[in-house]
C-alpha cells in the first residue's frame, strides 16, 4: 500500500499537478447531509480554494466532491 501511496503522488509530479487534496471521509459521511442538511452545518468542504458548508452546495457539485472520494489503491 505505502509504495502505491507513493506512485501515486510521484505521478501527479510527474505530470506537473501542482494541487492534490485528500479527504478522510467517507461516502456514508457525504451522503448524509444530502438527507439531513440542518443537522451537518459544521461539515465544510474546499473546492478550488473556497471553502463553504457541504449542504450549500448544488447537488452536482456534491456528486463531484462525493465521487472524488472514492478512490482506492488496491
Amino acid at each position: 500500500m505505502k509504495g502505491r501511496f507513493f506512485d501515486y503522488l510521484r505521478s501527479w509530479s510527474d505530470l506537473g499537478i501542482s494541487q492534490i487534496q485528500f479527504n478522510m471521509l467517507g461516502r456514508e459521511t457525504l451522503l448524509e447531509p444530502r438527507k439531513f442538511p440542518e443537522k451537518h452545518t459544521d461539515l465544510l468542504a474546499r473546492v478550488a480554494d473556497h471553502g463553504a458548508c457541504f449542504a450549500d452546495f448544488s447537488k452536482e457539485l456534491q456528486n463531484s466532491i462525493i465521487v472524488r472520494t472514492e478512490q482506492a489503491f488496491a
